[in-house]
């Protein structure tokens, strides 16, 4: 089977959800860091014990697809 390359960077691209500018042929990270400083001081886990803590599943994250919420944010009531 036979695939031009042009193909093959369009399925590349489009399978990590990356966007694709056909005029330029470029490749767009859309990775934003996390704002930990913004986020972590209105979360509802902030006061949450340590043998529970959620906060390692954000920290395990330190960028994230399109956002710079943490991926456990959740807002304080």
């Amino acid at each position: 089977m036979i695939f031009s390359s042009k193909r093959l960077s369009e399925q590349y691209v489009e399978s990590f959800a990356f966007s694709f500018d056909k005029e330029k042929k470029l490749m767009e990270y859309e990775y934003k860091e996390v704002y930990f400083h913004e986020y972590c001081k209105t979360c509802k886990y902030r006061d949450v014990p340590d043998v529970k803590d959620p906060c390692n599943e954000c920290l395990d994250h330190p960028a994230n697809l399109h956002s710079h919420k943490p991926v456990m944010w959740e807002e304080a009531d």
